[in-house]
């Protein structure tokens, strides 16, 4: 989700980018970009907010439909 997001690019410790505010309005800007590259090569969403049993029931799903 958007605040997720916007935290983990805020807090991450491997990468400078995207803390400052013209890097966070780019960021969200080609975030639809990014989404529909993902759709179009049938990259599958997993919401990682969940309990991680739930994340991992969830891949195991996509995995087995292939």
């Amino acid at each position: 989700d958007e605040k997720t997001r916007l935290h983990r690019l805020a807090t991450r410790t491997n990468n400078v980018w995207g803390k400052l505010p013209h890097e966070i309005a780019r960021d969200t800007a080609n975030k639809p970009i990014a989404e529909g590259r993902y759709a179009k090569y049938g990259y599958v969403k997993i919401d990682a907010n969940q309990p991680i049993g739930n994340v991992v029931d969830n891949i195991l799903k996509h995995l087995s439909e292939n």
